[in-house]
């Protein structure tokens, strides 16, 4: 009812055809007049396979597997779609009720309505409800005068029709199955997918003079009183749609099941320029299909370099929606560098600044500049025009002016080292860690010690002034200034 949906819809199921060579694989597939049923046969592999078909999805289950005793040629539904005729070769022509609710039952369903059947190729369906059966290289055509009665009394002639002076060949025209179904009542829709709402054309071969809707789901329940009919749908899921026509004798009804699925609208989103990659389009869940410009046809599409890239998707509704967006990857800023002086770092030149202490934003802390309180690691965070944002490494910040020395638990002599430095720790703790840094921030040694007293040894740290940090029970920390002469 949509036309061809350029999506597949693909089921795995049944005999996989592509193991046999082409002349294994000869055959057919017809679709019964209502089209719910699918049945295919496989010439050398004497099998037909019947299948449920569901419209609306596309998708095909159900398989149940007929063997014969012979070459399956083709296959034919009645115009009622309660029976299947099978064609094998030089066989027999075989009848199944397929309106049977097992597997089993429509398989012992089974009768021969013609047998010692020469060379029939194909199978037809005409528009009177008749099947033709061609004899290759004959000037007659069997006929299966009603095919919607049960065995025998179907009526196979074998010589139902002379084609004198012509001859028949291999085959017959092939129609859409559903050319032949034409029940007294029944309706066809078209939906604007914007709005959700459907447009019911209904059709009657009863010369009706009145018609009625009904569109119904739970409790809910509206009506019309036309031929053709609008209804715009406000929820999704399952809506029963019933249309009613009588010409004051004769009423018929048809109900039909609708899916209405949400409403959907396309957004890859405006124009963008990115700083990192790789950077992923979103073009929404549950669709039909998608086909980006790659023809890939996931929803998603990672994106790695600049350029345009558009995508078409199929909703679930079966409207095709378009978009396009440009990405542009701009290059990052260079990783920013932390320079001290005294109390105060100073960022490399940027457009914009954040800072953070201890991997948190400092709240207004946006300046080049950061003046410093407290002993911290800090880092800045620069941007560009591009709103491209980076991060410098971590700048352990250590004050050691000698008016913010705090009281000092730990003794450390001497007050200016050469090769070792001495440290006692008060008698109530344990253990603690020590760090050697530069004026910088940057360690140079650190241990894990517990002696009353230590002996740590400095020969591969340069002269200079120092910071060495204690650490201790409960996060507690305190700086000693360490100067270091060679």
């Amino acid at each position: 009812k949509y036309g061809v949906v350029e999506c597949p819809v693909i089921s795995k199921i049944g005999t996989d055809f592509s193991q046999y060579s082409w002349f294994i694989n000869q055959g057919a597939m017809k679709l019964n007049s209502k089209g719910n049923k699918i049945a295919t046969c496989l010439f050398n592999n004497r099998t037909v396979e019947l299948f449920d078909f569901d419209a609306g999805s596309g998708i095909i289950n159900s398989p149940i597997q007929i063997s014969t005793d012979g070459y399956t040629s083709d296959v034919e539904f009645s115009s009622n779609d309660t029976f299947l005729y099978i064609l094998v070769r030089d066989k027999a022509i075989k009848q199944y009720n397929v309106s049977l609710r097992t597997k089993i039952e429509i398989i012992n369903s089974g009768k021969i309505i013609y047998s010692q059947t020469p060379y029939y190729d194909d199978l037809g369906k005409s528009l009177e409800g008749k099947i033709y059966s061609v004899l290759a290289g004959n000037t007659m055509i069997g006929i299966i005068n009603r095919p919607n009665l049960l065995d025998t009394l179907c009526d196979f002639k074998i010589d139902g029709f002379d084609l004198s002076p012509k001859k028949s060949l291999f085959g017959l025209p092939d129609f859409v199955s559903s050319f032949f179904y034409q029940p007294s009542i029944d309706f066809n829709y078209t939906q604007n997918c914007q709005t959700n709402t459907l447009a019911f054309e209904g059709y009657d071969t009863i010369s009706a003079t009145t018609y009625k809707w009904y569109f119904t789901k739970g409790n809910t329940k509206d009506s019309a009183n036309t031929k053709n009919t609008n209804y715009t749908f406000t929820d999704t899921g399952n809506h029963i749609i019933t249309f009613i026509a009588s010409n004051g004798s004769i009423t018929d009804t048809v109900s039909k099941t609708l899916f209405i699925h949400p409403k959907y609208t396309l957004n890859l989103g405006k124009d963008t320029t990115i700083c990192s990659t790789p950077f992923v389009l979103n073009a929404g869940g549950n669709q039909f299909c998608y086909t980006w410009q790659d023809s890939s046809s996931n929803n998603t599409f990672e994106v790695n370099q600049s350029g345009t890239y558009h995508v078409k998707v199929v909703s679930q509704n079966h409207c095709t929606q378009f978009d396009t967006i440009r990405v542009t990857i701009a290059n990052p800023p260079t990783k920013p560098t932390i320079t001290r002086n005294n109390d105060t770092l100073v960022s490399s030149t940027a457009q914009n600044y954040q800072w953070y202490k201890n991997n948190s934003p400092i709240n207004g802390a946006i300046q080049q500049k950061l003046k410093i309180t407290q002993n911290a690691y800090y880092q800045v965070e620069i941007g560009d025009s591009n709103t491209c944002k980076v991060l410098s490494d971590s700048f352990n910040f250590i004050y050691v002016g000698l008016d913010k020395i705090h009281q000092q638990r730990f003794v450390v002599y001497p007050n200016s080292a050469k090769d070792y430095l001495y440290i006692t720790k008060p008698k109530e703790i344990t253990s603690y860690t020590i760090q050697i840094l530069d004026i910088q921030g940057k360690q140079l040694l650190a241990h894990q010690l517990s002696e009353n007293t230590e002996e740590i040894l400095l020969t591969n740290i340069a002269e200079g002034v120092h910071v060495l940090k204690i650490s201790f029970a409960d996060n507690k920390t305190e700086t000693h200034k360490l100067i270091i002469s060679k």
